[in-house]
């Protein structure tokens, strides 16, 4: 195998790594409703794209405090 090949399968085999453990993390912590989740959990929520963005910047048409009655 040769030099250059040898490294690159080194780089990916750590980046699946590090991947694999960011990944532990965030299923570990959990994913929370807390009013300030921490930082890389955002970034994580934000990457993953699971959610579109017009949906993510999307108000709630009901208001907080509703009509009495």
């Amino acid at each position: 195998m040769k030099g250059g090949t040898r490294r690159s399968l080194l780089v990916l085999g750590l980046l699946v790594v590090f991947l694999v453990c960011a990944y532990a993390v965030v299923m570990w912590e959990g994913s929370s409703s807390r009013a300030d989740a921490p930082a890389f959990e955002r970034v994580v929520a934000q990457v993953n794209c699971t959610v579109p963005r017009d949906a993510r910047n999307a108000q709630n048409p009901l208001r907080a405090n509703p009509d009495p009655g």
